[in-house]
């Protein structure tokens, strides 16, 4: 085992404290050496963390200082620690080990794209990685507002934060990823990590100013799914890289899931029946032959309103079908890269459902009341009905969930008592659902409650 160099220790005090300004303890943080490696497989030397960090006071100590240094306009998002650092976390996506830049005078970091793991790219909102180059000792990953990075700051927390808002020069800024969206009509500077003679480009939707140097000017030739390729000059291919021209395609299939008597749905497009407060899970496919399409967000809209938006590759969404027993309703999505929205699709054309012990149709077992509310639930079991709720010489035991529309879970009672109370004063107004699990049925009785 090895204690982390001095001089290096040194350097990122003084990033994370500002020399003198904060009173913090070296803790001696261990280490052991180790290996990780790029996707395709070269090793990259690190340092594994065996003991000794931050104590608690000194990692609130270092983010205080940060927050107070830029106002608060950078995003906390991970706790001070000498677990790891920049490089391992940008391109490793590792816990647990120190990568260097540069280890025993050997390059480590650029092996991710010497060994043609990634490509350089001229267009930051395409890339996935930044490092820092001559700038500085520093990697990030960028995320999906423009000149927005997360990183780590050596031993100090991990933050969201404007390019410009962090202790490094960003005046030698390189990008990176293993696959690019090119616009239709447009072009970028691409450029591979490492070059010998008799290489060149290939590729397809796409044309180039160069076939034959290592940085080349590559346009868009077409629309849809392409490829970059580098070669020998023996026509052996070192690296293939994805290529999507253009905005995403319209028409999505979707798997959909859901919780309700109707079962599982698998992939569907059309013409389907859901019960009234069933939890579904929507999962857009990816279309077939296409690896990539630079996907940036999504939005799904249900009947007209907004359901789920976010930032992910497909999107996954999940909630909970509002409205009453026999409305129509529709499912459109739509996606973006870094050219555009696709057109929407209406993926789901459907109907709601009475089902089994729907508090719309006939022999519920649950009374719930006041609905609306604005403070107290109270669930109790129908006077009438109890004894549909009980097992021959058993003890039944009550799980009661509540969910709001998108389908989070917000409230949760397991009880063998007949009457219980959600205290649902300090929840958002708004449509939720109560599903309630008797003990025999394996289907849950479902209520909308609208909280006020």
């Amino acid at each position: 085992m090895k204690k982390i160099r001095t001089f290096f220790l040194l350097i990122a005090l003084f990033l994370s404290i500002n020399a003198k300004s904060q009173n913090v303890t070296d803790p001696g943080a261990q280490y052991t050496p180790d290996v990780v490696y790029t996707p395709k497989s070269t090793p990259v030397a690190v340092d594994r963390w065996v003991k000794n960090d931050w104590s608690s006071t000194d990692k609130n100590t270092l983010k205080s200082y940060h927050m107070n240094k830029y106002n608060n306009r950078i995003i906390f998002e991970d706790e001070a620690t000498f677990k790891y650092n920049c490089h391992a976390f940008a391109w490793a996506d590792r816990y647990g080990v120190w990568m260097n830049n540069n280890s025993g005078g050997l390059p480590q970091v650029a092996k991710y794209w010497n060994d043609f793991s990634y490509i350089k790219v001229s267009n930051p909102s395409i890339s996935s990685k930044v490092f820092y180059g001559t700038g500085d000792d520093h990697s990030a990953i960028t995320t999906f507002t423009p000149n927005v990075f997360k990183s780590k700051w050596g031993p100090s927390p991990r933050f969201i934060h404007d390019k410009n808002d962090s202790p490094y020069y960003t005046t030698d800024l390189n990008y990176y990823d293993i696959a690019f969206t090119i616009c239709s009509n447009s072009s970028q500077t691409i450029t591979a990590g490492s070059w010998q003679n008799g290489y060149y480009w290939e590729g397809s939707k796409v044309t180039f100013s160069s076939t034959s140097t290592q940085s080349s000017i590559v346009s868009a030739n077409g629309n849809g799914a392409g490829w970059v390729k580098i070669k020998d000059s023996s026509g052996n291919t070192k690296a293939t890289y994805d290529v999507w021209v253009g905005v995403p395609l319209s028409n999505t299939s979707i798997e959909m899931n859901g919780t309700g008597s109707i079962g599982s749905y698998g992939v569907i497009s059309n013409n389907i029946s859901v019960c009234l407060g069933e939890m579904l899970s929507l999962l857009p496919q990816l279309p077939p032959n296409v690896p990539y399409e630079g996907i940036i967000e999504y939005e799904y809209v249900y009947s007209g309103t907004l359901i789920a938006f976010g930032y992910n590759n497909y999107g996954v969404c999940t909630f909970v079908v509002p409205y009453s027993v026999g409305s129509t309703f529709s499912i459109q999505y739509r996606r973006r890269n870094a050219c555009g929205w696709s057109s929407w699709s209406t993926i789901i054309n459907g109907i709601v459902t009475n089902c089994s012990k729907s508090p719309s149709g006939n022999g519920t077992i649950f009374i719930v009341y006041p609905n609306p509310t604005n403070g107290i639930l109270n669930v109790e079991i129908d006077p009438n009905n109890i004894n549909q709720s009980k097992s021959t010489n058993m003890v039944t035991t009550y799980n009661i969930f509540l969910f709001d529309i998108q389908g989070n879970l917000v409230r949760n009672i397991q009880t063998k008592t007949e009457k219980v109370q959600f205290d649902v004063s300090n929840l958002p107004a708004g449509m939720y659902y109560l599903h309630i699990y008797d003990g025999v049925s394996g289907n849950p009785e479902m209520h909308p409650i609208m909280i006020q």
